[in-house]
């Protein structure tokens, strides 16, 4: 059912999308038109949602004969564009290129395996599910205080939220992965364009059969989404290169727009993709191109900054102006600091080799195919592709240059990867064709780094198997899986559902009574008498649960007359892939006085 009702809003994405590119008219390549429909079509509704947000109009009753109604044109469209489609003559493909197809279905069918289990990813349980939650519960959008993170560009969140208002929280994280499966296509679509069926197949492998984008397309991030719109983005910039009418530009420009409108790190891709454009085109500028390429990016992307210059007085808060006190500030830099291995210059010239053979410390970096970093490079050896490869390796370098002065997380190099996936297929078949060494060492290396993501990708996926097939209950799979769930289970069981209770820890959405997270922004940990009682009157607290080793708030529950109701003991999971658990903490559950 989470899958028929995935394949419903993917139609209506390209309903929508349709609807929204009719002025433009056809651009004679139906993929592309597909693809340009179901990208545009999700921004499209990312935007109505943020609008019906805002006027307090977030409900199933109004969002479900919608999305049936775009369904049912874009099931037209659908049906229009594979008219007169030919099926592949598959036994006239070579052996390579027929086992590369099978490995990018056997992923996809992993994808869509993992995604219908509970989200069980620390960030998605902290904001990226947790705050479209939120929404969704209240029936409007309103600002999260608590949570700095609820300020950047939030488009994704918002197609998460759609999902909501469908069914639930794994219908939500359907909207990530569709659109990490729409930047695959885009991929292939693209690939087979410029360089034919074997480049585009071998681009496609590379970026979707790799135990790194397994994890993220199936973790309600926001990277798949943003790369998808980045490959769009590019491709279209091509196709403009390439002869295309202008209507190519100006989609290019909206997909650059609806990159800068996911998050901070995002705008810095979006700010490399007009760099790339404006170099590209720099021998035929003229103020008419600008403006197609510019004013699309700019309508796309300015909603979000304008939100938070009217909340906040910082378009870009907390980046350009700063947060809004110390404590909250430096408690962000010391988790920015858990990523990566320094910004020094050294850091700078170790940063390709770290992430080849050190890359733990950047975030799960080692699930990154090493094919990526190794033969991107190698396509200048191919004489058709060395001009486009040389601007994009230098496009995908300044955004790297973005990414190091930044937080060092390796999932913000994924928006990179559509462009580097295409680089290295061009670079592995060009190695190919260099005698025997070079056609041992792609054959060699290409299929060592596939077996080994293979081995790793069956790891992950296996610690769904039990719950997908039955075998284990909800509860047990949580337990496994999120960190601090015991807390979760004795919070639900125990506490009246009208409860609104403060945890002292970031893991909320499987949390049935109204909760929010204890931290800098909402509270800081000095605050006294009066700030605590100011906090739990303007939130309605009427429940906390805090580590035993935060003296600090349990001084400030103090000030309130709480009383402790409760000890239990809660274990973190380091990793859900390796079932590593680390030692249990104990945790103290307290209620606070109606009165208050």
């Amino acid at each position: 059912m989470h899958v028929a009702l995935a394949g419903a809003t993917a139609l209506a994405w390209l309903g929508a999308g349709a609807a929204v590119l009719a002025p433009l008219g056809s651009s004679g390549d139906r993929a592309f038109d597909v693809l340009n429909r179901l990208g545009i079509g999700a921004v499209a509704f990312a935007l109505l949602t943020f609008a019906a947000g805002w006027l307090g109009m977030l409900h199933s009753a109004a969002y479900v004969p919608l999305l049936t109604a775009a369904a049912v044109c874009g099931v037209v469209v659908l049906a229009r564009s594979i008219r007169g489609t030919r099926l592949p003559r598959l036994r006239t493909w070579p052996v390579w290129q027929l086992a590369l197809a099978a490995l990018i279905v056997v992923y996809a069918v992993f994808e869509v395996f993992v995604t219908c289990a509970p989200i069980s990813s620390a960030d998605s349980l902290y904001y990226h599910a947790t705050v479209p939650e939120l929404f969704e519960r209240e029936g409007r959008i309103e600002e999260v205080p608590w949570m700095w993170q609820s300020n950047q560009p939030f488009t994704v969140e918002l197609l998460v939220l759609d999902g909501f208002l469908l069914w639930d929280s794994v219908q939500g994280a359907f909207a990530p992965l569709l659109l990490g499966l729409g930047g695959g296509a885009t991929v292939f679509v693209a690939a087979h364009r410029l360089a034919g069926r074997g480049v585009a197949l071998l681009a496609t492998a590379l970026f979707l059969c790799q135990p790194f984008a397994l994890w993220l397309l199936t973790s309600t991030f926001v990277e798949p989404a943003a790369a998808f719109t980045v490959a769009l983005a590019v491709a279209n910039l091509v196709r403009y290169v390439r002869g295309a009418g202008t209507e190519a530009l100006v989609l290019a420009g909206a997909f650059t727009g609806a990159t800068a409108g996911m998050k901070y790190i995002a705008a810095g891709a979006a700010a490399v993709l007009a760099f790339g454009a404006l170099v590209v085109l720099w021998r035929r500028l003229s103020p008419r191109l600008v403006a197609a390429f510019g004013v699309p990016a700019l309508a796309v992307a300015l909603p979000w900054y304008v939100k938070n210059a009217i909340l906040k007085g910082d378009p870009g808060y907390p980046i350009l102006f700063g947060f809004d006190n110390e404590e909250e500030r430096a408690a962000a830099w010391e988790t920015f600091d858990n990523f990566g291995q320094g910004h020094s210059p050294l850091d700078l010239l170790l940063l390709l080799p770290r992430l080849l053979a050190d890359a733990e410390l950047f975030n799960r970096a080692e699930y990154i195919t090493p094919l990526l970093i190794l033969f991107a490079p190698v396509a200048l050896l191919d004489s058709r592709a060395r001009r486009f490869a040389g601007i994009a390796l230098a496009c995908v370098a300044a955004y790297l240059l973005v990414w190091f002065s930044s937080v060092q997380d390796a999932r913000y190099l994924f928006p990179a990867m559509p462009v580097l996936a295409v680089l290295a297929a061009v670079g592995i078949l060009a190695m190919a064709r260099q005698g025997k060494l070079g056609c041992a060492l792609a054959i060699v290396g290409s299929a060592s780094a596939f077996a080994v993501g293979g081995v790793v990708s069956v790891a992950y996926a296996s610690r769904f198997v039990p719950y997908l097939v039955g075998r284990q209950s909800e509860a047990t799979f949580l337990r496994e899986n999120v960190s601090y769930n015991e807390s979760v289970a004795w919070l639900n069981a125990n506490l009246p559902p009208e409860s609104v209770v403060v945890v002292d820890h970031a893991f909320l959405l499987h949390i049935e009574p109204d909760a929010l997270t204890w931290t800098s922004d909402a509270l800081r940990t000095t605050a006294g008498p009066a700030e605590t009682r100011e906090f739990v009157r303007r939130y309605g607290v009427t429940h906390a649960i805090i580590f035993e080793s935060s003296t600090y708030r349990e001084r400030q529950l103090s000030y309130v007359d709480a009383r402790r109701i409760g000890r239990l003991l809660a274990r973190p999971i380091s990793s859900r892939t390796r079932h590593e658990v680390g030692a249990p903490r104990r945790m103290e559950v307290y209620k606070l006085p109606r009165s208050r």
